[in-house]
């Protein structure tokens, strides 16, 4: 029984926390350039496709989620 408790913390927290994941999103600071240059370069190497390296154009699907369009380090890809 005393071994048993921390593995059943340990699922239950995991429990709580697959149960939650689909409320999780990216905080303020997150979105604010790394994940835009990260989702871009990815599907940049993905597809190979040179649209994706077009810091001021939009090119995915209207409704494509995460949207990180809008993020104010767009323009400033040496930061990153």
């Amino acid at each position: 029984m005393k071994r048993s408790v921390p593995w059943l913390l340990a699922a239950l927290l995991i429990a709580g926390g697959l149960g939650e994941i689909d409320q999780y999103n990216i905080t303020w600071d997150e979105a604010s350039g790394d994940y835009f240059f990260g989702e871009r370069y990815l599907s940049f190497f993905t597809t190979f496709d040179a649209r994706y390296l077009d810091f001021r154009a939009d090119p995915y699907p209207p409704g494509h989620v995460p949207d990180l369009s809008r993020s104010m380090r767009r323009l400033i890809p040496w930061e990153y």
